[in-house]
């Protein structure tokens, strides 16, 4: 005879198992929205914060500095040795190839302010008819260029905007340097440039080509950066060039620009310059 209630493991396991299984299952989702609220926290202090490396992206800033170092020890050294074969001077080779590079550089960035224009009016033509608020939005698309640098704070949907542009050019353009289209239109570009024979001629030198095709890669990865990196050749800011041959205390004429990091941001690569130490000396180029 039972004094009282039997107790059975039978009765307990099914309600046991289940809270188990319910655990695990909550433990799962805890962990997956830390994760998430991790990364979309990195995500907006690197892409709010320029300053802030991004170690999973090849296209990050001090990457982009490398390529730029790499591209004037090779391929501009290259290019000068071409030049010198086809009765270059040196002083008359420099100022071709920085040219080059400047042209494809204005070009790049021009082609890059259409794509984010282009972007930011999609989107915002979104905004507008959800929220039908014209200022709100305008608001919006000026940070989108501005960022924290631009001495305006931006808000997380400011901040959830920009993320989308970068996305969008970074993932629709990253072959873009690869087009066929695109750099046959570079070319044309360079050829309107240099009019004359000898050096409409050069261009077709191997060493040219690779290095106007790598002029092109580095300069559309410098564009694509949110804000973007920037290519200084101002003569006056001594301080952001090395000596090329000759050293002095002011620039007689730009070899080979600067990088910073965004505009008036942290040297990312310091310039090659000739230097005089003449202060009447006349430079050839102004800022770009």
């Amino acid at each position: 005879m039972s004094t009282g209630s039997t107790y059975s493991d039978d009765d307990e396991s099914p309600n046991f198992d289940e809270n188990i299984k319910r655990l695990k299952e909550l433990q799962y989702e805890k962990k997956r929205l830390l994760n998430d609220l991790s990364e979309q926290a990195g995500m907006r202090l690197t892409n709010n914060n320029p300053g802030i490396a991004n170690l999973g992206d090849d296209n990050r800033p001090s990457k982009i500095s490398e390529r730029f170092s790499e591209l004037y020890d090779n391929h501009w050294t290259d290019a000068m040795e071409a030049l010198d074969g086809h009765k270059f001077q040196e002083r008359e080779g420099i100022e071709m190839l920085l040219e080059v590079l400047n042209a494809i550089y204005e070009d790049c960035k021009l082609q890059r302010e259409k794509r984010l224009k282009s972007f930011a009016s999609l989107v915002l033509g979104v905004k507008l008819e959800e929220n039908h608020d014209s200022g709100e939005n305008m608001d919006i698309y000026q940070n989108v260029e501005m960022g924290q640098n631009g001495g305006t704070k931006t808000t997380k949907k400011d901040d959830d905007i920009r993320l989308q542009c970068s996305r969008y050019l970074s993932a629709k353009d990253i072959n873009y340097t690869q087009d066929k289209h695109v750099k046959e239109t570079m070319y044309s570009l360079l050829n309107k440039k240099f009019v004359d024979k000898k050096r409409q001629e050069v261009l077709n030198h191997k060493s040219l080509k690779l290095y106007i095709d790598q002029c092109f890669e580095v300069c559309w990865s410098i564009c694509l950066q949110i804000p973007p990196v920037v290519m200084v050749t101002d003569v006056k800011r001594v301080d952001l060039f090395r000596s090329y041959t000759k050293s002095g205390d002011v620039i007689d004429h730009v070899v080979w620009p600067a990088l910073l990091l965004h505009e008036d941001g942290p040297v990312l690569y310091k310039g090659v310059a000739q230097m005089t130490s003449d202060a009447t000396s006349a430079p050839t180029y102004e800022n770009m």
